[in-house]
């Protein structure tokens, strides 16, 4: 084990501290799960109570390895939260799914700015074109 990692048993790799939580209540004050396993741990939960299939945290990875670890929508390259396309509640009644064909790697503050809106950002990598450099044009 290097200086400044540590071991993240979900996704049983060695990562940088910084991509753990903080947790005051651990020895290191850091979070047991690495923060992507966190959150895939979370959206299998919810898919799991709606009878649902939930990506995994190897296929998340995959996919923000496909983006270059950058946000989809302003190719920032800062710590990717899984954006549903279609969101996945909506009240109370459920609707989009929590598999990679309903997810996007966004930046917190696109994420954010998305809120419940249904916005594909692939459809722009796909073409080739920024929509959030489109959207500041306009």
């Amino acid at each position: 084990m290097n200086q400044g990692t540590r071991f993240c048993p979900y996704c049983e790799e060695f990562l940088p501290l910084d991509d753990f939580g903080h947790n005051a209540a651990m020895k290191d004050a850091r979070q047991k799960k690495c923060r992507v396993c966190s959150q895939i741990y979370t959206y299998q939960n919810c898919a799991k109570y709606w009878g649902l299939t939930s990506m995994t945290a190897a296929q998340w990875r995959a996919l923000c390895k496909e983006y270059d670890h950058k946000c989809a929508a302003c190719g920032k390259a800062e710590f990717l939260t899984v954006d549903h396309i279609e969101p996945y509640h909506a009240g109370s009644k459920f609707k989009g799914g929590f598999d990679l064909d309903n997810v996007q790697p966004l930046c917190l503050r696109c994420n954010s700015k998305k809120g419940q809106r249904i916005i594909d950002y692939r459809l722009a990598k796909r073409a080739g074109v920024s929509l959030e450099a489109k959207a500041d044009a306009d």
